[in-house]
């Protein structure tokens, strides 16, 4: 695309070289269009491809519904992953946010735990083992484990 651009350019440039308005006019309008082609055709596919997070968390969000759990974010700030969670999941999901591990084993209501891989690698085995894995997928380009209570 941007080669055809150059050569369109090109002969625009040799073809009205004595008018200069229409030459002027000519590129700036074959830069737009292809700087819009460049956009449509390559950088937003790309941007769908990567951030899948809509599937993902439609997914979880009706298993979560299903066993009439709440959502608990483990250790995760109330900004950046949270807020892409909470962008895709239903206009009545409130999230609690818990930050250390013997609040997380003090939550005794079904919960479905969100977290980043990290934290949730990080997470002591005795307390993990009172937890079972739902799901990991990425958020954005984070990667995230769902789990809940055993």
């Amino acid at each position: 695309v941007l080669f055809i651009a150059w050569a369109i350019n090109f002969l625009l440039f040799i073809c009205f070289e004595k008018k200069r308005e229409l030459r002027d006019t000519g590129v700036l309008t074959i830069a737009a269009l292809c700087f819009m082609a460049c956009y449509i055709g390559i950088v937003e596919p790309v941007q769908q491809f990567t951030d899948r997070t809509r599937e993902f968390v439609s997914t979880i969000e009706i298993s979560r519904r299903d066993a009439n759990a709440q959502l608990v974010f483990y250790r995760e700030h109330r900004d950046g992953l949270p807020i892409k969670y909470l962008i895709n999941a239903p206009a009545n999901a409130a999230p609690q946010f818990v930050f250390a591990d013997q609040a997380l084993l003090a939550i005794t209501t079904p919960s479905y735990f969100v977290t980043s891989k990290s934290y949730f690698d990080a997470m002591p085995l005795d307390v993990m083992s009172h937890f079972k894995l739902v799901s990991s997928d990425l958020i954005g380009h984070v990667p995230v484990v769902v789990f809940t209570q055993r």
